[in-house]
């Protein structure tokens, strides 16, 4: 669904751990995104409305619930264009600069996935540690009475 504000993660762990969560739908091969975010992609002027912004900015949110403190959270917020039938449209990052050419894709192949899981698993990035809730602990340790 289009939206202004996308997640990232300054955690190549957990964006790791992400692209693993679920099981691959179809064809499609889990993929890490990496941005490199450089200053004058992190200036906003909060005195002006984020509605004006011309280019995507990105910014790290205030740690205001564990959740964002564990997922080493960032925010992309995306600008809004123009619609060729009166509406609003969203232009991907990937093709506005100063942001074109930045993003760099790092598929996963589905069948080391399981493996992949456990290793992080192992090391400390389950449920329980990204997403810090009673149901995400529940998650976390699921599996290991045979609970998926």
């Amino acid at each position: 669904m289009p939206t202004r504000l996308t997640d990232w993660t300054a955690s190549p762990l957990v964006a790791l751990f992400f692209a693993v969560e679920v099981d691959a739908i179809d064809d499609k091969k889990p993929i890490v995104y990496h941005y490199p975010i450089e200053k004058k992609l992190i200036d906003i002027d909060r005195k002006s409305s984020p509605l004006a912004i011309r280019q995507a900015r990105a910014l790290q949110p205030r740690n205001h619930s564990r959740r964002v403190d564990a997922q080493a959270a960032w925010h992309i917020v995306h600008a809004i264009h123009d619609g060729p039938t009166k509406g609003i449209r969203f232009v991907p990052i990937e093709k506005m600069a100063p942001h074109k050419g930045r993003i760099t894709q790092v598929k996963i192949d589905p069948k080391r996935v399981p493996a992949i899981r456990r290793e992080l698993h192992d090391i400390g990035i389950k449920h329980s540690t990204v997403y810090g809730d009673f149901e995400a602990v529940c998650r976390s340790i699921g599996p290991a009475f045979g609970i998926r």
